[in-house]
């Protein structure tokens, strides 16, 4: 390396002189963070309990969230090896790729979803806050055909806001009666916006009728389920109606979601409106 440059090797050295990377766990995390694929097998075929459930069962603790990371965001196909062999060590692998199916991706890309499934993913995994995966993918993903890989896999509950994230027009419109009025059975089961990360609202109880259709809205925006859209917009939905502060125009621009900005737009949203966060 050229004088004054920091490798990844010189990073290794450093830690090797604390204690705590002369563990077995500090020598893998070495490993990884060195592309040593071969120490990285060697070190955890010598020490095989660092592959053990933790205590909250979940397999591994945090070496497969790691090599995760390392393939997804950093692109290392040293790490994409790390994570088959740990998989291929682990007798059920679901616990531990289960959580990965939840995380805050934000337009993920479907291959990813596509690679966890192919890895063992369970998409009727439950995580510990009574939230399944499709919940967390219909809030989470961004995108619909990530979305439509958790979904063909598993029943999809009866509920409205989920139909509208689906895009299922018919199963969405048998929650609002003759009036576009949402029902009874509309109520029973909202979205948990912050139950799965820092959005700006709660499902409040006592929500109006306007509320309720407005939550389905989102979820069918965040997918792009247009013909859903339609459905809402002929029931006489308001385009712009803006409960955050912000109407979905603006989180449609601030969130780079073009295609759905364009069909805002050709239905009528109002493109001078300012917002909380005005765009």
């Amino acid at each position: 390396a050229a004088v004054g440059t920091v490798t990844e090797a010189d990073v290794a050295l450093a830690q090797a002189s604390d204690p705590k990377w002369r563990t077995p766990l500090g020598r893998v995390l070495i490993a990884m963070a060195t592309d040593d694929v071969d120490g990285f097998i060697a070190i955890l075929t010598e020490h095989p309990e660092l592959l053990q459930p933790d205590r909250e069962g979940v397999t591994d603790g945090s070496l497969v969230r790691s090599a995760w990371a390392g393939e997804t965001f950093e692109h290392r196909e040293s790490c994409a090896r790390m994570l088959d062999w740990i998989v291929s060590q682990l007798g059920d692998p679901t616990r531990a790729l289960g959580p990965l199916l939840c995380q805050p991706f934000l337009h993920v890309k479907t291959e990813r979803i596509q690679r966890l499934l192919d890895l063992g993913a369970d998409a009727a995994w439950v995580a510990p806050n009574g939230l399944c995966v499709l919940d967390h993918a219909l809030l989470r993903y961004w995108n619909p055909t990530a979305v439509d890989l958790i979904a063909r896999r598993i029943a999809p509950r009866k509920a409205f806001w989920v139909a509208a994230g689906l895009g299922d027009v018919p199963t969405m419109l048998s929650f609002l009666d003759a009036r576009g009025r949402p029902t009874d059975a509309a109520r029973r089961d909202r979205p948990e916006f912050n139950a799965v990360g820092p959005y700006m609202s709660p499902s409040t109880p006592g929500a109006s009728d306007l509320d309720i259709v407005w939550e389905a809205w989102v979820i069918a925006a965040l997918n792009r389920r247009f013909g859903a859209l339609d459905a809402l917009l002929q029931y006489g939905y308001p385009i712009d109606y803006a409960p955050w502060g912000s109407n979905m125009l603006h989180l449609a621009v601030g969130n780079r979601m073009a295609d759905l900005v364009e069909y805002l737009v050709s239905r009528g949203a109002d493109i001078d409106l300012k917002g909380w966060q005005p765009t």
